[in-house]
């Protein structure tokens, strides 16, 4: 999820109304975050097994993902994707 660096700009114009920098600053903020986020919780990036060997790289250790093929959840420690077991 890439979210926007907020900006250094006004966020209101000379009448109070929000000016077209803070309105779409908050348009780039929230749509990734209604994209990634719901009522139960962190919605982990679908990835298919070619793109997670693509990934597998020590730049994403500590990332999680969702193999859609296998239907399991991997993270990847000291730069390869791991399955995470289950009970």
């Amino acid at each position: 999820m890439i979210l926007p660096s907020f900006l250094h700009t006004k966020i209101v114009d000379k009448d109070g109304y929000p000016t077209e920098d803070f309105k779409n600053f908050l348009t780039n903020l929230v749509m990734p975050l209604q994209q990634n986020l719901s009522n139960e919780g962190y919605k982990l990036p679908f990835q298919t097994e070619e793109n997670i060997a693509i990934l597998d790289n020590p730049k994403s250790t500590g990332m999680m993902l969702y193999d859609e093929k296998n239907n399991v959840v991997k993270v990847n420690l000291n730069g390869t994707y791991k399955t995470v077991q289950t009970a």
